[in-house]
């Protein structure tokens, strides 16, 4: 692995204080990128506080569901930095929506504003600046769900495909500045984000890993993914390494989506 890759480069990564996100923050300034996290809640690992403290990353609380927090956060970053080289959106909120019959409006509203609207409105304030640079990447967080409907998700699932969709729409769109859009697909990685799903709370060890091996199970590599494992994926498709590909969704699953709930 080429060390240092990231070096000189500034990353936005919006949901970056924990689960998938807090990974792929201490993954990118591993490889000496400044990074932004982007965020309602201010960071609390130790890790990520260290990297602010020693002024590799900055926190801007930031709402991606609304436009003046965006600008806000883009303004902040450059304000930094002087430049955004990749943005990475990662934000997500939990979707409690079994069904269809079962969709609340205001619900549905909310996450379409978080999962799509949010991540397109954020590239609409990077755009101008990586057009400026002379370039960029931009990495959507996507899901499984996106890609084989999972039964029990009703409107984060198909949200997820459109963001899929858009990844190559804004692909084909951007090719001509040089600026990237891919997307990193992951499969069963058990984040703070999902565990109201499995009603466990996050200080629970033995139902953590009673869910860790059910999730297992269910994986043809026979293990449940790490947040590392996803934030390995985006930093490939940041680096130089990956100046060849745009418009691409990364599954990165275990091999779920070959065969759904099979397992080993």
């Amino acid at each position: 692995m080429a060390e240092h890759r990231m070096a000189g480069r500034t990353v936005i990564i919006t949901g970056g204080s924990s689960g998938i996100g807090a990974a792929m923050v201490a993954r990118f300034a591993q490889q000496d990128a400044f990074v932004l996290i982007a965020d309602l809640k201010a960071p609390t690992s130790e890790g990520l506080v260290r990297l602010l403290d020693d002024g590799q990353a900055a926190f801007v609380r930031t709402d991606v569901s609304n436009e003046a927090s965006i600008a806000d956060c883009v303004a902040q970053a450059l304000q930094a930095s002087g430049r955004i080289d990749c943005l990475i959106n990662n934000a997500g909120v939990f979707d409690p929506t079994p069904d269809t019959v079962g969709i609340v409006a205001a619900d549905a509203d909310r996450l379409f504003r978080i999962l799509l609207l949010g991540p397109m409105l954020m590239a609409r304030q990077v755009i101008p600046v990586m057009r400026r640079q002379g370039g960029g990447a931009i990495i959507n967080t996507t899901s499984v769900t996106g890609v084989a409907p999972s039964g029990g998700s009703a409107v984060y699932g198909p949200l997820k495909a459109g963001l899929i969709h858009w990844t190559r729409c804004a692909a084909l769109e951007l090719a001509r500045d040089k600026i990237r859009v891919n997307a990193v697909c992951p499969g069963g990685v058990l984040t703070p984000m999902i565990m109201p799903a499995f009603e466990i709370e996050p200080d629970d060890v033995s139902a953590l890993a009673q869910a860790s091996e059910a999730m297992g199970a269910t994986q043809p590599l026979g293990r449940i993914g790490t947040p590392d494992d996803i934030a390995s994926a985006a930093l490939y498709l940041a680096s130089d390494e990956a100046s060849w590909v745009t418009g691409q969704n990364l599954v990165v699953d275990g091999g779920w989506t070959l065969a759904p709930g099979r397992g080993q």
